[in-house]
């Protein structure tokens, strides 16, 4: 690797790095529940193909057991992020829109600045 191949990975970690804290304090000071899995749950919902996913399709998305996916969820589900229905998830409004805002912050933390 060459030197200016170093200094872009250097770079790169350190915007990575500085972005997930970010997102990471936001899930923390604003919703009081940890970004990682709660951020790849909203992430796996707004991408699903129908309007909502089991919590097996949850499980398998954020690679945890069920009994953690459940906790999880729990946790979400009071804060408003998610709703539980049976056994199929979906985002509410409060989820589509706290989404909305981490990507945006993470648009202009992150992509921005490697693009």
């Amino acid at each position: 690797m060459t030197d200016l191949s170093k200094k872009r990975l250097d770079r790169f970690v350190r915007i990575v790095a500085k972005t997930r804290r970010q997102i990471s304090e936001h899930f923390f000071e604003n919703l009081r529940i940890p970004a990682a899995p709660c951020l790849d749950i909203l992430l796996a919902l707004h991408t699903a193909d129908s309007a909502a996913l089991s919590e097996k399709e949850i499980s398998d998305y954020i690679s945890c057991g069920p009994s953690v996916t459940q906790r999880f969820l729990d946790l979400m589900v009071s804060k408003g992020l998610v709703e539980k229905d049976d056994d199929k998830v979906r985002l509410t409004a409060s989820g589509k829109n706290e989404l909305s805002g981490v990507m945006e912050q993470f648009h202009a933390d992150f992509i921005a600045k490697v693009l």
